[in-house]
């Protein structure tokens, strides 16, 4: 195998794969990148077997042939590169980089690499923005806690006439309604990693991609995003998604509207004396005014005051860990938040004005007796 590549092609697909690069893999091939170079393109694949990404670059082939290289020396190596063109040239037992005045041997390695093909499906074209959009206000709210492994992935709910993204780790929920797109290929509700979705939308944005194909492989339990650049699948998630809808409240006894971007203000002077305790945040209404305090033991206190925009029903004072406001509040554009409360330990509704098809929902912090 014989090539010379483009540096800056190379670059590109290196930060591809090093978002998916797994550098403690269960399996030790796994900690390789397969390399393929045939028809005039190189293809880079890595992949931990419940997902996986090829890469393909142009490449000037004087010998085609493969090779499978130790992820990590590869990727640090080729990220130091400085000169226009790369030229690689496999050995019998390495493979020799070269790059201006630097070269660099790299052992290969002699297992069997588990590549994955892209199987005969349909596919449709989606925009990315309407992948980045579930990213945005989804997938935030899912959980990294891999003993819940539906917690760690996005619902795509199909029992609705409205198809909907659901996101929630226990304690928060994330629901948006999308009516504009239909994905003929789903005819049931999935569970797709939400490391997956936000993994794509970040592979397109390094290649300044504007559309993604989606394909579901239904016989194989896992979905391919298809371009031009890259092919990217992930197994999607076999367990079992909780009743998220019981959770969401109907009415509300006590509703306010109040200036979002006073409040990610205020909101973020408390987080300084929430770090060393319970990261939660007192919220009180009272009349036409929203009181926030935090302290800890050690920290002090801070108390900060907003005036209401709009304020119905009781007053009362609610906890919050003051991530689950701000995680929500920052994916919003709308200048006006509304809230919706019952209790102060009953789920707790929170709109962005601006967009009607997203809901939120966060449980209150509930001190321990």
């Amino acid at each position: 195998m014989q090539f010379t590549i483009i540096q800056k092609e190379l670059i590109n697909a290196i930060k591809a794969i090093n978002k998916i690069y797994n550098k403690n893999p269960h399996l030790p091939i796994l900690s390789g990148v397969h390399l393929h170079a045939s028809n005039n393109q190189l293809e880079l694949t890595v992949t931990d077997l419940t997902a996986g990404l090829k890469v393909q670059i142009p490449a000037q082939i004087t010998q085609e042939g493969q090779a499978i290289l130790s992820g990590k020396i590869f990727i640090e190596s080729i990220s130091f590169f400085d000169q226009k063109e790369t030229s690689f040239n496999l050995n019998e037992k390495d493979i020799l980089i070269t790059n201006g005045r630097d070269k660099v041997n790299i052992p290969v390695l002699t297992e069997e690499y588990p590549l994955f093909n892209l199987p005969t499906i349909t596919s449709k074209s989606l925009s990315l923005s309407f992948w980045e959009k579930i990213v945005k206000k989804v997938v935030f709210a899912t959980s990294n806690d891999q003993s819940r492994p539906a917690l760690t992935g996005v619902l795509f709910d199909f029992t609705h006439p409205q198809l909907q993204f659901v996101g929630t780790d226990g304690f928060r929920l994330s629901v948006l309604k999308e009516s504009q797109v239909i994905i003929e290929q789903l005819t049931e509700n999935i569970i797709l990693s939400a490391k997956a979705l936000a993994d794509t939308v970040a592979l397109a944005q390094i290649f300044s991609l504007k559309e993604i194909s989606f394909g579901y492989d239904q016989v194989g339990e896992q979905v391919f995003f298809i371009t031009p650049d890259f092919t990217y699948f992930s197994k999607i998630i076999n367990s079992n998604y909780p009743p998220y809808e019981k959770i969401i409240p109907l009415d509300f006894s006590t509703q306010i509207t109040t200036d979002r971007e006073n409040l990610v203000k205020n909101l973020t002077k408390a987080s300084v004396f929430t770090r060393s305790g319970n990261n939660t945040v007192d919220l009180s209404i009272n009349d036409q005014k929203l009181i926030l305090s935090a302290s800890t033991l050690n920290s002090g206190n801070f108390e900060g005051e907003q005036d209401l925009e709009s304020h119905q029903g009781e007053d009362l004072k609610i906890s919050f860990n003051i991530r689950y406001l701000l995680d929500f509040l920052n994916t919003c554009k709308g200048e006006v938040i509304w809230f919706g409360f019952n209790n102060p330990t009953s789920p707790a509704m929170i709109k962005d004005q601006t967009d009607e098809d997203l809901i939120y929902i966060a449980m209150p912090f509930k001190p321990k007796s």
